[in-house]
């Protein structure tokens, strides 16, 4: 594919997964609104200096009568369009990579909800010593008793009979 080709086929991509018609400049405003981008994202700045730079050139390409593509790129770009497409595909693009970040942030954020009390810490959860549910030791200790009473009764009684 030569760089039009490769450019376009970036371009749809863009288009569709941020549903824009801008498409790769939908991409590269999406970068600019996500300032913690900048550090949160290896390579960042560079992939956006990249984008922007391909844009120009396609621009040019477009609409200025002189400007060829032969003589404004070369197979290195069409290589790194090529390998942007396809980091795309796999997740690993600046913006994905960037809301990875944050979904995986916020998640950390919750963690304390979920976290044991140091009370617990070192106990097993399914004990029932008193100290650790005095709520449900007592009527489970009240219903043993009562079972045990009622077959010392049931004893005493069979033993009268025979």
């Amino acid at each position: 594919m030569g760089f039009m080709d490769s450019y376009k086929h970036l371009e749809r991509l863009c288009g569709d997964m941020l549903g824009d018609e801008r498409r790769i400049s939908a991409y590269i405003d999406e970068m600019y609104e996500n300032t913690e981008g900048w550090d949160l994202v290896d390579g960042w700045e560079s992939d956006l200096k990249k984008l922007k730079h391909y844009r120009w050139v396609r621009n040019r390409i477009v609409h200025e009568p002189d400007a060829y593509e032969d003589e404004l790129c070369d197979a290195e770009d069409i290589e790194w369009l090529d390998d942007f497409y396809y980091r795309i595909i796999d997740r690993e693009d600046p913006l994905n990579r960037y809301y990875e970040i944050v979904r995986s942030r916020k998640s950390i954020k919750h963690a304390p909800e979920h976290r044991m009390d140091s009370a617990s810490y070192g106990k097993n959860s399914s004990s029932q010593c008193s100290d650790d549910k005095p709520g449900k030791i007592l009527p489970g200790f009240l219903c043993f008793l009562c079972f045990f009473f009622a077959v010392v009764i049931l004893f005493m009684i069979l033993g009268e009979i025979l």
